[in-house]
């Protein structure tokens, strides 16, 4: 029985022995959603979402504002004129009415469509980013402090700023091609 607990014992020394040998293991914790907000590619995919879709989103306004003014004509209108006329204007409304909802309903779409397509390129460049972070500083892991469930996290370990220089370079890198 004692030769198997120093087999036990010895064995697990040897073990432990490459762990140690290492050395103490560095752990890096970023800001995702700072990193999606205040980077410079997601500056640029915000200025070009902006442009992209602006000119349609005013346009779509612009008839919900005409929408708004016609409903209001045939509410005061509605006494003057025949039941023919007014279930006419009716009719209109409610054609106009659906197609500015079709519209804006396409129109959600496509910017929800461009919107998940530039965050999946600006996650691409963060992952880089740490993954060249976390080699050249020889960390063991990089963490997403908002959303991987760490209730407590010494600010020090915080190397948001540090990953935000690299997806930057990355970015300005990539934007040169």
């Amino acid at each position: 029985m004692r030769k198997i607990l120093l087999a036990i014992i010895a064995l697990s020394l040897f073990a432990a022995a490459p762990a140690q040998a290492a050395g103490p293991q560095k752990i890096g914790l970023i800001n995702l959603k700072k990193l999606m907000l205040e980077s410079e590619p997601a500056a640029e995919a915000k200025k070009k979402m902006e442009e992209s879709f602006s000119a349609e989103k005013k346009e779509i306004d612009k008839k919900s504002e005409e929408l708004k003014k016609m409903s209001e004509q045939l509410r005061l209108q509605a006494a003057a004129l025949t039941p023919e006329a007014r279930e006419d204007k009716k009719v209109e409304f409610v054609r106009l009415k659906r197609d500015l909802e079709d519209q804006a309903r396409t129109f959600t779409r496509k910017v929800q469509s461009a919107d998940a397509q530039i965050r999946q390129d600006i996650l691409t460049i963060i992952a880089k980013a740490c993954n060249e972070y976390g080699k050249k500083n020889n960390m063991a892991a990089i963490y997403d402090a908002t959303n991987a469930g760490v209730v407590y996290a010494n600010p020090e370990l915080d190397v948001t700023a540090e990953v935000m220089v690299e997806v930057n370079r990355i970015w300005r890198a990539g934007a040169k091609k």
